[in-house]
């Protein structure tokens, strides 16, 4: 289950997402989905105090991070036609 807000791509704090496959197991940062050796994983960057950190996604959260990023394109385009 993911927990918080779906972080967006146009936020100030977030770099974008990189992919990459995972070299040891782990969990995703938003669904605590198991993510085995050799799966493809998407890399969240977010900066904080400066440094970047890197956030461990499974695909499906891939998904919708860019969903809600796109449906906040979608707006901005709708309010700029009027």
């Amino acid at each position: 289950m993911p927990r918080g807000k779906v972080p967006s791509l146009l936020s100030a704090n977030n770099g974008g997402i990189t992919f990459e496959t995972v070299k040891r197991g782990g969990d995703c940062s938003r669904c605590k989905e198991s993510l085995p050796q050799g799966a493809k994983i998407g890399l969240l960057k977010v900066q904080k105090a400066g440094f970047p950190n890197y956030r461990r996604t499974c695909l499906s959260c891939v998904m919708i991070i860019v969903q809600k990023s796109q449906d906040e394109l979608d707006v901005i385009k709708a309010a700029a036609v009027c």
